[in-house]
């Protein structure tokens, strides 16, 4: 997984990521991910309080709303040691 910027030809997340990688994700790499890149970053981190009927509405959020659960979702994995 990359942490740094992106480039058009170089997305920030290649694959979906581990809790780790969203542990190690960097400010600027979560700034600028796609929409599909920060629904698998929110999906691998496994966040308690978006498990199962919760996290269908996350697809349907904006992208600054993603974006914060993003945030919020490296909080967690940092939390649980990752």
């Amino acid at each position: 997984m990359q942490t740094g910027s992106s480039t058009a030809d170089s997305p920030v997340l290649a694959r979906s990521p581990s809790q780790g990688e969203v542990a190690e994700l960097t400010c600027e790499s979560i700034e600028s991910m796609d929409r599909s890149e920060m629904l698998d970053a929110i999906r691998a981190a496994r966040v308690p309080t978006l498990s199962g009927r919760a996290m269908v509405h996350v697809e349907f959020l904006d992208a600054e709303q993603l974006r914060r659960i993003v945030y919020f979702a490296r909080e967690c994995c940092r939390h649980q040691g990752y």
